[in-house]
């Protein structure tokens, strides 16, 4: 599946690319989802959202038009989006932030690293489980959401 991951961070990046292990195509950008930057989701079919992100209905109209059917959150904490928009767009949402800790990179920082790479590591598990089940349209969207 074709894949852009918005707010990745550079010690996320490696711990996803293992997870993937080359099975779907996933661009990882820095920047977060906006106005300006959802054209990078053109031709994609889902898109990861990490930390600190605003999807107004306008946004997910775009995404919508760009093809996209699924919306996977990591950090739904500080992540804000129209639900309506979402089930008005058809979009499927999964919100993946019970397997990942409110501000991680505070606790990669104040703990012990090989702690953070754990949980890391079951983040990006968790997120490419969810793309190949996405691919196989065996998920129910995030409560009740389309």
């Amino acid at each position: 599946m074709k894949v852009v991951a918005y707010g990745i961070k550079s010690f996320e990046k490696k711990f996803l690319a293992v997870a993937n292990q080359k099975k779907h195509d996933i661009t990882l950008i820095a920047n977060t989802c906006s106005e300006e930057t959802c054209l990078f989701a053109e031709g994609k079919k889902a898109i990861i959202l990490c930390s600190n992100h605003t999807l107004s209905a306008a946004i997910i109209q775009k995404l919508a038009q760009f093809g996209i059917r699924y919306i996977l959150l990591l950090r739904a904490s500080a992540v804000v989006i129209d639900t309506s928009a979402i089930v008005a767009n058809d979009i499927q949402l999964f919100d993946l932030s019970a397997y990942a800790p409110a501000a991680i990179e505070e606790q990669i920082i104040d703990t012990a690293i090989e702690t953070s790479k754990r949980i890391l590591e079951n983040e990006a598990l968790r997120t490419i489980e969810t793309l190949d089940n996405c691919e196989n349209e065996q998920l129910k969207s995030l409560h009740g959401l389309r």
